[in-house]
């Protein structure tokens, strides 16, 4: 399965509802990942967790995805938390609506590849938590994680076991510079719009 957090509160874009904002034509950003995703893989296996049902109907009933109610006040590691409880699958891939630019090359080499319960992308020692595999045997850990008060996703690692994808590995598998990059804030927006988007047109990505 592949969960698509879309529960944020977008504090560093101000006045703007991250997933909702017009990206790509007529898509938001969020519909610009699951234009990217629903194009891959079967749309039973999308699914966004999200904190308010009716806010993303208009992309259930346009993408065929499912939606999961994400109950716990916890941030994302509350919506992995969901997700997993959710997923009838062992092996998940999460990532935020933040990270448009992630290749369905990369996310289905990682789920078919990942051997322990999480595999997580590594760059220059930099991990990258909401672009990462974690199967369902994390749940536990991350409950115990959650009922300690712990919000930070990576605070239930060392009590499970965790494999990295270093970055020579990401771009063998996966030849693109722009995989993680993260819509932060207007600056983030409109360098993606600016000049990865024209990036991805020219080399047929999209």
């Amino acid at each position: 399965m592949i969960y698509v957090l879309a529960g944020g509160r977008s504090t560093r874009m101000k006045d703007a509802d991250k997933a909702h904002m017009k990206f790509a034509k007529d898509r938001t950003i969020l519909g610009f990942i699951l234009d990217n995703l629903t194009g891959h893989f079967s749309t039973k296996k999308v699914s966004l967790v999200v904190k308010n049902h009716e806010d993303f109907l208009v992309y259930q009933k346009k993408y065929k995805v499912g939606i999961v109610e994400d109950l716990i006040d916890a941030g994302p590691l509350g919506g992995i938390y969901s997700g997993l409880q959710h997923s009838t699958s062992a092996v998940n891939f999460f990532m935020g609506c933040d990270m448009p630019f992630l290749q369905p090359d990369l996310i289905k080499w990682m789920l078919n590849n990942c051997q322990q319960d999480i595999l997580i992308p590594r760059q220059n020692s930099h991990l990258e938590p909401l672009a990462a595999v974690y199967q369902k045997s994390c749940l536990s850990a991350i409950k115990r994680a959650l009922d300690s008060g712990s919000r930070k996703i990576l605070d239930f690692f060392p009590e499970v076991e965790v494999e990295y994808l270093e970055e020579d590995m990401i771009q063998a598998i996966s030849p693109f510079n722009y995989h993680f990059f993260n819509i932060n804030n207007k600056k983030d927006y409109q360098f993606a719009v600016n000049e990865i988007i024209p990036l991805l047109k020219k080399n047929r990505k999209i």
